[in-house]
C-alpha cells in the first residue's frame, strides 16, 4: 500500500489485528500480565466428600458423566487496588451453570464456598460467569459457582480470565483444559 499525502498533511492509519491461535484453549499456559489466576473443580456427589480436581497445567482431559454436578473454584491475586476489573470464567460445551439466584434453582445450586467479596455485579450467562468490580482491592479473592453436566462429548476448557476492562495490558489467565462428559450408564442414580 502506498499514501502520498501534501507535506502540510499528516496521514494517519490504524491497524487492527487478530487471530486465531494453533492451539485450542485447552492448551493454553496459565500467564500472568497483573492478576495471577488459578482454576479447581470440585465433583459434588451426595454424601461424599468432594473430589478435588486442580487444573495445574494445560491440556489435562477431565472425565464426567452427564448429570454430574461441578463446583468450578477461581483464584485470583491481585497486587495493588485496581478499578473496573471483569473475572470471567468460561465453561466447556455440554455443560450448564446453575445459577442459585433463581427462584426455581435446585439445591445443588448453592456453592459450598462463598465469594471473597461480593462484586459490584455478576453475570450468569450460557457460556460463562462473569464478576465485575468497579473497585478491587489488593489480595487473593475465591470465586464459587455451580454447573451440571448435560451433553456427551469431547469439550474444551477456555482458562478462566481476570482484566482491567479499560486497560488490555493488565490481566491473567488460569490454564485450559480439555472435559469429556460421558453418558451416564444405565439405571445408575443420580448425583
Amino acid at each position: 500500500m502506498r499514501l502520498a499525502s501534501a507535506p502540510a498533511r499528516p496521514v494517519v492509519v490504524r491497524v487492527e489485528t487478530s487471530y486465531v491461535p494453533a492451539k485450542d484453549g485447552s492448551e493454553a499456559e496459565a500467564r500472568s500480565e497483573g492478576f495471577v489466576v488459578s482454576r479447581l473443580f470440585l465433583r459434588i456427589v451426595r454424601d461424599v466428600t468432594p473430589e478435588r480436581v486442580p487444573l495445574e497445567r494445560a491440556g489435562l482431559t477431565q472425565t464426567l458423566a452427564v448429570g454430574d454436578v461441578i463446583e468450578e473454584r477461581v483464584q485470583v491475586v491481585n497486587p495493588k487496588e485496581r478499578h473496573y476489573v471483569a473475572v470471567v470464567v468460561p465453561l466447556a460445551a455440554g455443560v450448564e451453570v446453575l445459577n442459585p439466584a433463581l427462584a426455581t434453582a435446585p439445591p445443588e445450586a448453592r456453592p459450598s464456598a462463598s465469594l471473597t467479596l461480593a462484586p459490584s455485579y455478576v453475570a450468569f450467562r450460557d457460556d460463562h460467569v462473569a464478576f465485575y468490580y468497579d473497585t478491587l482491592p489488593p489480595g487473593t479473592f475465591d470465586f464459587a459457582f455451580r454447573s451440571r453436566t448435560t451433553v456427551a462429548g469431547r469439550y474444551v476448557q477456555p482458562p478462566a480470565r481476570a482484566e482491567m476492562m479499560y486497560d488490555g495490558a493488565v490481566w491473567g489467565r488460569s490454564h485450559g483444559a480439555r472435559i469429556v462428559v460421558e453418558a451416564k450408564a444405565e439405571g445408575a442414580k443420580a448425583p
